[in-house]
């Protein structure tokens, strides 16, 4: 593959996940710029919600209104921040295996104090609204709920749950499709150890080292570039097949050409699958279907 054309695959690798996790808090943080302009002042959501209230419950009174409204508006503050906190986690753990990090959630709850106390500096400069440190706090105990919640979540289902990292060792020159491969295994949310393969003699201690093992002790899953220069990869599929390591090893071949012919003589020689080689990240995740397919159906079976 050019240079030029790799290059412009590892910069759509990294706008792609920028785009999907990081696009929706900067988003959010947008509604809730406009959220605190004059327009949602309490002077004008209070004819609106007494026009709810009054429809609800008929008999509401003035004093009843008044602190329904005050509510509202503070369950808002909860909510907005709350919804904020969720976001940007989720953007601080992008395809990560793992679900929770505390380093991620203090970064959130950081970001959301910064913004809190910003969207109230903006206020003070409004006609209808005011500034105020009591809705900052409020702001921020939202974000910090809706963490806890999340926190308490997974380690509940870590709890319930104990799962063993998947190893998988990758036979690949090629940094952007380590990359992708990567990014994969991360967005499958199984939790792995990745060991990459990128030279001839790397991959050959590799395989010296596998030949003198027992069952077990090697990895669960091998990528294997088909092209892999200075390698015989027919001779290695067909020794790999014979060594006593290896007999719970699942092997998915990786190759570029479009030939049948080439897909069905790895299988025949000991490849429990072929992957085409895509020409986009979006098509590089048919990969994790794949991987669940041939190696967690055949872990748990």
């Amino acid at each position: 593959m050019p240079k030029p054309m790799r290059h412009l695959q590892t910069l759509r690798m990294w706008l792609r996940p920028a785009g999907i996790y990081w696009l929706p808090p900067l988003l959010w943080m947008a509604v809730m710029f406009w959220l605190s302009t004059d327009i949602f002042a309490a002077e004008h959501t209070g004819g609106v919600l007494w026009y709810v209230f009054s429809g609800i419950a008929p008999r509401v009174t003035y004093e009843q209104y008044t602190l329904l409204h005050v509510l509202t508006r503070k369950a808002a503050h909860i909510t907005e921040y709350a919804i904020l906190a969720y976001l940007l986690l989720r953007a601080f753990r992008a395809d990560a295996a793992v679900p929770w990090h505390w380093r991620w959630a203090l970064l959130s709850l950081l970001l959301v104090a910064v913004h809190a106390g910003l969207d109230e500096y903006h206020q003070a400069f409004t006609q209808s609204r005011t500034g105020s440190v009591a809705d900052s706090m409020l702001d921020i105990a939202g974000g910090l709920l809706v963490l806890g919640l999340l926190w308490h979540h997974w380690q509940r289902r870590a709890t319930a749950q104990p799962r063993t990292p998947l190893a998988v060792a990758v036979m690949d020159e090629h940094p952007a499709e380590v990359y992708a491969i990567a990014q994969v295994l991360q967005a499958q949310g199984v939790p792995y150890v990745l060991q990459v393969l990128e030279s001839r003699q790397r991959a050959l201690h590799f395989f010296d080292r596998l030949a003198t093992q027992d069952t077990g002790g090697g990895p669960d899953l091998l990528l294997l570039d088909f092209a892999f220069p200075g390698v015989d990869m027919p001779a290695l599929l067909q020794w790999l097949t014979t060594l006593p390591g290896c007999r719970c090893l699942r092997i998915i071949v990786m190759t570029g050409s479009e030939d049948p012919a080439v897909a069905e003589k790895a299988r025949v020689l000991g490849a429990d699958a072929v992957f085409p080689k895509p020409a986009s990240f979006q098509q590089f995740t048919a990969l994790g279907d794949l991987i669940k397919a041939v190696v967690l159906s055949h872990r748990h079976a």
